[in-house]
C-alpha cells in the first residue's frame, strides 16, 4: 500500500474520531444512554485503527460500564471483544484472552435470544462473532492452552449449526461458555477501571499466575470428554489467515496442537482443486491434492494417532474444509478411509459418549 493510500485511510478515521466525539457530546447533553455507550465503542473503534490502543481501551472502560448499567448484553459482548483487539494491539496476550473469553462467555449466554431471529439477523449474527472465537483459540494455542482451545472451537460449531439448522440447540454445557482460571477471575473485575499506566503490570501478574497453575489444572479435561472410548480420537483443524492448526485429542492422553505455515488463500486453492478432482469422475490429478492434503492435515499428527493405537478419528472440519472428505486423503499408497474409521463430529460439547445401558431382555 503507498503512502497516498496510507494518508487517504488516516485522514479517514481521523474524521470518523471527530464524528464520535460529537455524537458522545450530543448523547451526554441529552442523557441517551445508550447512544453514548455506542459513541464511545465508535470512537475506541477510531481509537484502534489509529493504532491509538491506550486511547481505545479508555473509551471501551466507559462504554462497559454504561453497557453494564442499562443492561446491553449485546453490547457488552462486542466492547469485551474490542477490548480484546486492543490488548492484542498493545502485545498483551494474556489480558485479550481474558477479554476474548469473557465476551464469547456473554455471547453463550445469550445465544437463546437470537433462536426468535429470522435467518438474515442470525447470519448477522455469526458473521459479528465469529471472529472473537477464532482469534480467541488462535492465541489460546500459541500458549499450548489446548483444552480451553478445543472448548472455544466446540463452541464456535454450534454458532455456525445455529445459523444454519434451527433445531442445534445448546445445553447445559454450552450456556457456561470458557472456563475461567482462578487468576483470569481475579483480575476480570478490573478490566473495567485499570488504568492505562497499570495495564502493563496487570499483564505481567496475569502472565505470572498463569504459568505458575499446575499443567493438569491448566489443561484439565472435562469429566464428559474422559468418556472418549479407547482407540478413538477428537481432531480439530483450525484455517486462520496465515496458518492452521492442528488440535488432537484421545484419552488418557496429553492434548496436542501443531501449527501449518499456509496461507489461508492457498489452503482454500487447494481444497478447491482436490474437489474438482472427486466431482469429475475421469480425472488422474485427484491423488496429488489428496496428497497435499494429507501433508497438511495428517502427517504432522501421525506419530500421535500411532502412539493413541487410534481406530477412529471423530473429525469436526472447518471452513473449506467441510467440502472435503477427509477419508478420501492419499499418503501416497493409502487412502486415508483404508487406515481409520472416520466420522465427522458436529461438537464434543453436544456429544455424549457414556456407555448406553444394555437392554433387559423382553419376557416371554
Amino acid at each position: 500500500m503507498n503512502h497516498y493510500c496510507i494518508s487517504i485511510i488516516a485522514i479517514h478515521h481521523l474524521f470518523s474520531n471527530q464524528y464520535h466525539q460529537q455524537s458522545l457530546a450530543i448523547s451526554k447533553q441529552i442523557g441517551d444512554l445508550n447512544g453514548e455507550g455506542y459513541s464511545l465503542i465508535g470512537l475506541g473503534l477510531a481509537y484502534n485503527n489509529l493504532g491509538l490502543y491506550q486511547n481505545a481501551i479508555e473509551s471501551y472502560q466507559q462504554a462497559l460500564v454504561i453497557a453494564k448499567q442499562i443492561g446491553d448484553r449485546d453490547g457488552e459482548g462486542i466492547i469485551l471483544n474490542n477490548l480484546g483487539l486492543s490488548f492484542y494491539g498493545l502485545n498483551f496476550p494474556d489480558l485479550a484472552i481474558l477479554s476474548y473469553k469473557q465476551s464469547v462467555n456473554v455471547r453463550e449466554s445469550i445465544r437463546k435470544d437470537i433462536r426468535g431471529l429470522s435467518q438474515e439477523e442470525r447470519q448477522s449474527y455469526l458473521g459479528r462473532v465469529e471472529f472473537t472465537y477464532r482469534i480467541l483459540a488462535g492465541l489460546l494455542l500459541n500458549q499450548g492452552r489446548v483444552i480451553e482451545a478445543i472448548q472455544v472451537l466446540d463452541l464456535l460449531k454450534v454458532q455456525e449449526l445455529e445459523d444454519y439448522l434451527k433445531n442445534i440447540k445448546g445445553n447445559d454445557r454450552t450456556a457456561q461458555g470458557i472456563r475461567m482460571l482462578e487468576p483470569e477471575k481475579t483480575i476480570s473485575a478490573q478490566l473495567s477501571s485499570i488504568s492505562k499506566d497499570k495495564i502493563p503490570e496487570l499483564n505481567r501478574q496475569l502472565a505470572n499466575q498463569i504459568q505458575q497453575l499446575p499443567k493438569s489444572e491448566l489443561n484439565k479435561v472435562p469429566d464428559y470428554l474422559k468418556q472418549i472410548p479407547q482407540g478413538t480420537v477428537l481432531f480439530y483443524p483450525l484455517i486462520l489467515s496465515d496458518r492452521l492448526e492442528l488440535v488432537l485429542f484421545s484419552a488418557n492422553a496429553i492434548p496436542i496442537s501443531r501449527t501449518v505455515k499456509i496461507s489461508q488463500e492457498k489452503l482454500e486453492r487447494l481444497i478447491a482443486d482436490f474437489r474438482s478432482g472427486l466431482l469429475d469422475a475421469g480425472s488422474e490429478d485427484v491423488k496429488e491434492p489428496a496428497q497435499e492434503l494429507y501433508n497438511l492435515l495428517i502427517k504432522p499428527i501421525e506419530t500421535e494417532l500411532t502412539q493413541a493405537k487410534a481406530e477412529t478419528i471423530l473429525y469436526a472440519p472447518d471452513g473449506r474444509l467441510r467440502y472435503i472428505p477427509l477419508a478420501a486423503l492419499y499418503d501416497g499408497k493409502q487412502w486415508l478411509i483404508e487406515k481409520y474409521r472416520i466420522s465427522n463430529l458436529i461438537a464434543y460439547i453436544l456429544s455424549d459418549f457414556s456407555p448406553r445401558s444394555k437392554s433387559q431382555p423382553i419376557a416371554t
